[in-house]
């Protein structure tokens, strides 16, 4: 910016009605000004900055966001939600720093009890849950596998014991 300044005050007089002193003083305010809305843009910047922690599934990693609600930092983060994920806390909160966002995402779910085929669509993972969710009551004598081996055993081959998921296969 260049600004001009002449001693003489009959640049002034040419009929616009300003005197030399009235254009120093509308200047002055005018910088001011200036100067106030930069230091609000750069507090407003500064303010909105946050680090949060988002967890997806269980798997965590922080964040560096200006987003101002939940909804916004998953927008930024280019995720979006099925009517079945679960979200903590919701889309419309306001975000704060150092807060936890937590998504757990619903997954299909297929339970095969007594020749009928059930689908669900959940972000439950415990089994008798599933059962309940999809109205099958466990009875005496059942057998539960999941990926076609027995519940217990499926939860030890999760558990990377290899060898009695090989053992138990044969």
């Amino acid at each position: 910016m260049l600004v001009l300044f002449r001693t003489n005050t009959s640049c002034c007089s040419s009929g616009s009605g300003i005197t030399h002193d009235a254009m120093k003083r509308k200047l002055f305010w005018l910088a001011g000004l200036g100067l106030l809305v930069t230091v609000f843009a750069i507090a407003t910047v500064l303010l909105l900055h946050k680090t949060v922690t988002l967890s997806v599934d269980g798997e965590s990693r922080h964040i560096s966001t200006y987003a101002l609600t939940v909804g916004g930092l998953l927008r930024d983060e280019g995720i979006t939600l099925d009517p079945a994920d679960t979200l903590s806390p919701a889309v419309y909160h306001w975000l704060r720093r150092g807060e936890t966002v937590i998504l757990e995402r619903a997954v299909p779910v297929q339970i095969t009890a007594d020749e009928n085929m059930h689908t669900l669509l959940t972000v439950e993972r415990l089994p008798l849950n599933l059962l309940a969710q999809a109205g099958v009551a466990l009875q005496s004598g059942d057998l539960l596998l999941s990926g076609g081996l027995p519940l217990i055993l499926a939860i030890r081959c999760r558990a990377r014991l290899h060898s009695t998921c090989k053992s138990a296969a044969r």
